[in-house]
């Protein structure tokens, strides 16, 4: 499935002008410019399509970069530096973060602020959703276990795979949130 968003100027509503403007100062696009257009598909849609158009920008996660064979960007973080996307830099990233990320983890950690050197301005987290009942027998205590390895084992292979750890606090948060699972008994798993 391929589908397109155009955005237009006319139509960013004012409180959020600024964060066009920065978005457009992050990827180097022209600022006087009144549309871009962006193609969302899956990463073989949008392999072929931005290497076919000059001039285009792709936005995926690291690891899909790589494979593809896809140059990387170095972004201007708030420190004034221009930095590498990298499990490194975005650990730099996250640990900036790091007292909101502590209360609720769903916190944005994008464009740290500037005395986080080295960090990637353009990190972010991923979420997995689960219902805290699952309607398929058998089913929740598999998706805990999956998500708890994730949140511990799990971790041992992020930076293999262009991502970063997890920092404790998170991880606890996780592990919290994964303790209020409903099993196919009703009860909160453990």
């Amino acid at each position: 499935m391929v589908s397109f968003m155009t955005f237009r100027e006319e139509r960013v509503p004012p409180e959020v002008q600024s964060d066009v403007a920065e978005f457009r100062r992050l990827l180097g696009l022209n600022p006087t410019a009144s549309e871009y257009r962006v193609r969302f598909a899956s990463l073989p849609g949008n392999d072929k399509a931005v290497k076919a158009t000059a001039g285009a920008v792709g936005y995926l996660e690291l690891n899909y970069a790589k494979d593809a064979g896809f140059p990387v960007a170095s972004i201007q973080n708030r420190a004034g530096e221009f930095i590498a996307p990298s499990p490194a830099s975005a650990a730099l990233a996250v640990a900036a973060f790091s007292d909101a990320l502590s209360k609720d983890v769903r916190s944005p950690i994008v464009d740290p602020p500037a005395a986080a050197k080295g960090a990637y301005p353009i990190t972010g987290l991923t979420f997995v959703i689960i219902p805290k009942k699952q309607v398929l027998p058998g089913e929740q205590q598999k998706f805990k276990d999956f998500v708890a390895y994730c949140l511990t084992d799990g971790q041992n292979s992020a930076e293999a795979m262009s991502y970063t750890k997890l920092p404790t606090p998170v991880v606890q948060q996780g592990q919290m949130l994964l303790a209020q699972l409903v099993t196919d008994d009703n009860k909160p798993s453990n």
